[in-house]
């Protein structure tokens, strides 16, 4: 068999050079730094592929990624899918909320021009009570 002595000096400064990036990304040190540990500690053999998943979410969703990973480490999740998983449905969540407000708006410009009929309380009283 033969072994590149340098192979493990390399895959080493990758990882570090990524989780030194994560790092410097997150404002809550206290919940990315646990993270990566648990991430460590459950994937020692697959660190750098995990360490890249969470990358791939910081690229993709970097106005979520902080919420996320305070989600996930409230929820004690330990897997970068899992925090990948947790910044998706909530990049849904949003786009609903966005969709939902824009069509609130559009709805609410459509109709701005007119005014709805004033009645009294007596007059609903007449209805309710069978008069019509």
């Amino acid at each position: 068999m033969v072994i590149d002595p340098d192979h493990r000096i390399k895959n080493r400064s990758k990882r570090d050079g990524l989780i030194r990036e994560i790092e410097d990304f997150f404002s809550d040190k206290e919940a990315v730094t646990w993270f990566i540990n648990k991430l460590e500690a459950r994937y020692s053999r697959y660190i750098i592929d995990q360490l890249k998943v969470m990358k791939r979410v910081m690229i993709e969703h970097p106005t979520i990624a902080e919420d996320a990973l305070r989600k996930v480490y409230d929820l004690k999740l330990t897997s970068a899918n899992d925090y990948r998983d947790v910044a998706m449905s909530i990049s849904i969540e949003q786009d609903r909320n966005d969709i939902g407000n824009k069509n609130r708006a559009k709805s609410n410009e459509k109709y701005a021009g007119l005014q709805a009929p004033e009645r009294s309380p007596d007059a609903y009283l007449h209805v309710l009570s069978g008069g019509g």
